[in-house]
């Protein structure tokens, strides 16, 4: 339900005080918030918004597939391509200052 300025006219107009009672500053409030909620709503659930959400789950999917392909590839070309013997000698690294006491 769309609100206008001469809804919220009439309404103080209405209250002899002037300014509206708490239950109309209250309903309005709720109306408010219900219009907000609602046009978010229908901002996410757009046709558009469900073309962009389908888009990105397909381009997410694809991306983990060839992910996947690609570390399964990664690992039999290395089983492959590299000697048994580079793959299973072990590798003694050392860091710092080596002291040599060869005279």
């Amino acid at each position: 339900m769309q609100r206008t300025k001469s809804d919220d006219m009439n309404r103080k107009e209405a209250d002899p005080r002037g300014g509206g009672s708490y239950a109309a500053a209250a309903s309005s409030a709720g109306e408010e918030l219900q219009e907000n909620l609602l046009v978010i709503y229908n901002a996410l659930t757009s046709r558009q918004a469900k073309k962009t959400y389908f888009i990105a789950t397909v381009l997410s999917c694809v991306s983990v597939i060839f992910y996947a392909v690609a570390a399964v590839s990664y690992y039999f070309f290395y089983q492959g391509y590299l000697p048994e013997r580079i793959t299973n000698i072990p590798i003694y690294l050392q860091y710092g200052y080596v002291y040599s006491h060869s005279h």
